[in-house]
């Protein structure tokens, strides 16, 4: 059977094999818009949706405290710019701030409708696919080894899932994606790399879980020895990217007098990483509930409850 499929993709067109991933992946988002056409924001992704709108009409990349007030934040920023001790708007820092900014351009041109976001990021996903269509056509060219990553790309439903939520996730993909594709040109430019590196730092600011990426292709310098780790490379690279991940730290900074990227951290994250022997089954939301409950956690939201959490992850840790 796998003989058969084999020897059928190899008279299949790869460029015939995009256009089909691009129809089948835009079905499976229209699918999935109209089956969760009716709840389209997920209440953590509220952050980021509440912030664009903020942005658009022209109140800063900010919350109203009507919609989120964590004191400790208000608190900060208050002490930080007593001058506005009186104002309603909190800058937005619980969550990454790309995303946001990506969307308060929408909201901009579209007005505050949560399908202008579904279909801008339906853009996005035809981006994605069409930057992994070239990057598959780097590696792979026109071996058959393409035609089969083309045919996986395009029966995995969940790009057209994380494309219909109105958060970072299509956006995020689409950037590290640019980052593979711009940093392992062949041609050595130095425009290259530190364009792959400004890349990379977009992507940091809609998801920072690649901000340690540079020490990784480090640690990939002494263990593969391939070219495309070098030590000049990967420092124009890192230097690029933790420059923009910088003017995010800087602008944090000055609104609230602390270093941070997002007033979360990873306590609950941690927290919940620690249950992982018993967060797999159906009782898994309910058994967080109550368990938030019995540990006095209001708004899992709130940097001081999330340092608590994460005390409590790491002494679970402890004493496992």
């Amino acid at each position: 059977m796998l003989l058969v499929i084999k020897e059928k993709l190899r008279l299949v067109d790869l460029k015939a094999l995009f256009i089909f991933a691009l129809i089948l992946q835009t079905i499976f988002f229209s699918l999935i818009v109209f089956i969760r056409k009716d709840n389209l924001l997920y209440s953590d992704f509220s952050f980021y949706e509440d912030a664009a709108w903020n942005l658009s009409i022209g109140d800063g990349l900010t919350h109203s405290r009507s919609f989120f007030d964590d004191p400790y934040l208000t608190n900060l920023y208050y002490q930080t710019h007593p001058e506005n001790s009186q104002t309603e708007y909190i800058p937005a820092t619980a969550m990454p701030i790309g995303y946001s900014i990506y969307l308060a351009g929408i909201y901009y041109l579209f007005g505050r409708s949560l399908f202008a976001a579904v279909f801008a990021n339906w853009l996005l996903l035809i981006f994605f696919i069409s930057v992994t269509f070239l990057l598959t056509k780097k590696v792979f060219g026109e071996d058959i080894l393409a035609k089969i990553t083309l045919v996986l790309i395009a029966f995995f439903p969940f790009w057209a899932y994380w494309a219909t939520t109105i958060g970072g996730d299509i956006l995020h993909l689409i950037l590290i994606a640019l980052f593979t594709f711009f940093f392992f040109r062949t041609d050595k430019k130095i425009s290259s790399l530190l364009l792959s590196g400004i890349v990379l730092g977009l992507a940091c600011i809609v998801r920072p879980y690649p901000i340690l990426l540079p020490f990784a292709f480090f640690i990939g310098n002494f263990v593969f020895r391939n070219p495309a780790f070098t030590l000049k490379r990967i420092a124009v690279m890192a230097l690029s990217c933790w420059l923009i991940v910088g003017l995010w730290g800087v602008r944090n900074y000055y609104h609230f007098g602390k270093p941070m990227l997002t007033s979360i951290g990873v306590g609950y994250g941690l927290w919940v990483a620690s249950y992982k022997d018993i967060l797999h089954d159906a009782t898994s939301d309910q058994f967080v509930t109550d368990e938030l409950q019995r540990l006095g956690i209001g708004d899992i939201h709130f940097h001081n409850e999330n340092l608590k959490l994460q005390e409590i992850a790491i002494n679970r840790i402890k004493a496992d």
